[in-house]
């Protein structure tokens, strides 16, 4: 039977279009960003599985709480987690609170700590008041009145906490460690961290204030915060 040539036309252009299917390359995936900036309010195990992806460095606003579960998966996946600063970061995600600073300690310099939390875009400010029992009273009133955070650093920690848990305002805690912060924070939504710079290194004593500006939002445990929202003499 004979063939047309327009069959044949039909044949050699389906047979031809057939092989340039099969010869082209398949679309590449596209490539995960090896740096992300991000400004949630709290980052966890599951969002890193939802979003970490193949980046190499993590850039987080100052405000983003960042669990301890989630800062152990990162350095175990050998991620770089850096603080955005202020200036890259949106006005929707920028904390309005401010840390004061009490330095009522002996012989020991507070500008390297300003200036490592100033460089990952904490506002904190340095009270002029050196003594405890007339630096006290001004914190308070400063932190009533703007609700901001403080950090005193003195070798008196128990008289500190004492004196600044006496005013309405303050809700202070110790701290040497960072699970002393993570526990402050929980239990008692604390606003006042105490340290001794003497027994911590610069490193210990700014990443303890990195972590106590990030959980500041944190409320605390439900069984206690109607007890620690009322003033003292009524909370019995």
């Amino acid at each position: 039977m004979a063939i047309s040539p327009q069959e044949i036309d039909r044949v050699v252009r389906a047979v031809l279009s057939g092989f340039a299917q099969r010869a082209a390359p398949a679309e590449a995936p596209e490539p995960k960003p090896s740096r992300q900036q991000i400004s949630p309010r709290v980052v966890g195990l599951e969002w890193l599985r939802d979003h970490l992806g193949s980046s190499r460095v993590l850039e987080i606003a100052p405000s983003t709480v960042v669990t301890p579960a989630a800062r152990d998966e990162l350095r175990a996946q050998g991620v770089e987690l850096r603080f955005m600063p202020p200036h890259t970061v949106s006005k929707d995600t920028e904390t309005t609170h401010k840390i004061y600073l009490v330095n009522a300690a002996r012989n020991w310099h507070a500008e390297p700590l300003l200036r490592q939390v100033r460089r990952a875009g904490i506002d904190m400010q340095i009270l002029p008041e050196r003594d405890l029992v007339q630096a006290i009273p001004a914190l308070a009133e400063r932190v009533r009145r703007e609700t901001s955070l403080a950090v005193v650093a003195t070798e008196h920690v128990a008289a500190a906490v004492c004196l600044a848990n006496r005013r309405e305002a303050l809700r202070a805690a110790s701290v040497s460690q960072r699970t002393d912060v993570t526990a402050g924070l929980e239990q008692m939504g604390m606003n006042v961290l105490v340290a001794n710079p003497a027994t911590l290194t610069p490193f210990e004593l700014t990443t303890c204030v990195h972590q106590f500006y990030q959980g500041h939002a944190t409320r605390a445990e439900p069984m206690y915060a109607r007890h620690l929202e009322q003033p003292a003499e009524a909370s019995s």
